[in-house]
């Protein structure tokens, strides 16, 4: 995907900084994501109905970014489909006018 491959490197050189003793958010991450995924993993953490956690911190932020974005994306749509004051330009009043006709 275009978009995961622009967004990943610019979040995977925040994550990347030390930002406390020397140690990144990537690092912590991984620490704190391999203790969560061991109990999840175990009889116990089944039972109680765990799931495991992406442990790639930068894929995490990344999807979870893309995802804020498509859902902005879907709300802005549908108020532009909804409400004609949200068709702005041009060419969303000529490509979602056509809605009003029906």
């Amino acid at each position: 995907n275009e978009l995961y491959a622009l967004y990943r490197p610019k979040i995977s050189a925040s994550t990347g900084k030390e930002i406390i003793a020397g140690v990144s958010a990537q690092e912590s991450w991984i620490t704190l994501t391999d203790k969560w995924n061991t109990v999840a993993n175990s009889i116990p953490g089944r039972l109680a109905g765990f799931n495991t956690v992406n442990t790639d911190l930068d894929d995490f932020l990344t999807t979870k970014a893309l995802e804020g974005v498509f859902l902005k994306l879907e709300g802005e749509e549908l108020k532009i489909r909804k409400e004609v004051s949200a068709r702005v330009t041009p060419l969303l009043r000529q490509v979602f006018g056509t809605l009003d006709e029906n």
